[in-house]
C-alpha cells in the first residue's frame, strides 16, 4: 500500500503547534493540534485513519527534535 501525506504548519504558540495535513487530493483536509509538552496527547481528527495521523505527528516531532524547530512543511511517502 502506497502512502502520500503532506503537512504544513498553520500556527505555533507557547503550548501547541497546529498542522494541516492530508493526502494527494487535498493536502490540507485535516487539522491536528500537537501539544508541545506531550505530543502523545494530540487529539485525533475525524475523517482520517488514526494511524495516518500518528505518522504525521511522529514525523513532525522527529524533525523538530533533529532540527531544533518545528518544521514548516513536509511530506511522507512510502
Amino acid at each position: 500500500m502506497a502512502i502520500f501525506l503532506a503537512f504544513e504548519k498553520e500556527s505555533e504558540t507557547a503550548t501547541e503547534v497546529v498542522y494541516r495535513f492530508g493526502g494527494a487530493e487535498d493536502p490540507t483536509a485535516h487539522l491536528v493540534s500537537i501539544p508541545r509538552d506531550d505530543p502523545s496527547r494530540a487529539p485525533m481528527p475525524q475523517g482520517i485513519s488514526p494511524a495516518l495521523t500518528q505518522k504525521v505527528i511522529g514525523r513532525v516531532v522527529l524533525r523538530a527534535g533533529r532540527e531544533g524547530a518545528w518544521p514548516d512543511r513536509g511530506r511522507i511517502q512510502s
